[in-house]
């Protein structure tokens, strides 16, 4: 089968401004994929000829990242969320399998628990997790934690400061709780990297055992970012996963 790899794009409005999306548009199931902190739908294009030929693929750079709207707000992840719940009704978007990495993950996880419009979820190295932030509490490693990510989520996006700063500021709010998690009701698939070095895959197994039903994947050698390290292998498994979401 060809695959096309040429994309659509445009803007959505959202309660809290414009989202910029990237398209590859299908005849099959939606998949709407949420990249990391930082970053911006360009992360997503290695994965792309992975994925199932017919998939309607939306790429949405998040709230105050790549080229969407980025107001002066406090980014609490509730603001995050609702914009992506916006941009996926203003899209008309059809029981989408919801994929995101990380920062997108935390994102895919409260929308799936708010019992929204989604047909599937896959997490992948999600950030937001309840025993990740208990953690960095209990070893007084946060106020280390939060001026490295900072400093990473800078590298990739030097002009949005005061967006990094504000999300990373509420980072122990929204967390994805134990009682979050066993809300999700559709279909799960978790993959993380063998390799991550900034959530471990140990939380990957807690994740796995607090939503039900749900399939846990280890990639060996990939980071925090398996999307992007072993691009064929997960793709392979969300084609998989997206062939039994009925």
């Amino acid at each position: 089968m060809s695959i096309s790899l040429e994309l659509e794009s445009g803007y959505y409005r959202t309660v809290h401004g414009y989202l910029f999306c990237q398209r590859r548009p299908g005849t099959g199931r939606a998949l709407v994929l949420l990249h990391g902190l930082g970053a911006n739908s360009n992360t997503w294009k290695k994965i792309i000829k992975f994925l199932p030929g017919d998939a309607d693929i939306y790429m949405p750079d998040l709230l105050g990242h790549g080229r969407s709207d980025a107001p002066d707000i406090d980014y609490g992840i509730n603001v995050e969320l609702e914009s992506v719940s916006d941009f996926i009704v203003s899209s008309k978007i059809k029981s989408p399998i919801v994929f995101g990495n990380s920062y997108g993950a935390w994102i895919a996880g409260l929308y799936a628990a708010a019992g929204k419009n989604c047909g599937g979820i896959v997490l992948e190295d999600s950030a937001g997790l309840e025993p990740f932030s208990e953690h960095l509490r209990d070893t007084a490693k946060e106020s280390a934690y939060r001026a490295w990510l900072l400093d990473e989520s800078l590298k990739m996006s030097p002009e949005r400061s005061h967006v990094m700063s504000s999300i990373i500021n509420n980072m122990d709010k929204g967390t994805l709780t134990s009682s979050i998690l066993s809300g999700i009701k559709c279909g799960a698939l978790i993959i993380w990297g063998g390799a991550d070095t900034v959530v471990p895959s140990s939380l990957g197994n807690w994740l796995s055992g607090e939503i039900a039903g749900s399939k846990l994947i280890i990639i060996d050698g990939a980071d925090h970012v398996p999307h992007i390290s072993k691009p064929d292998i997960v793709g392979s498994a969300v084609s998989e996963f997206m062939g039994l979401m009925h």
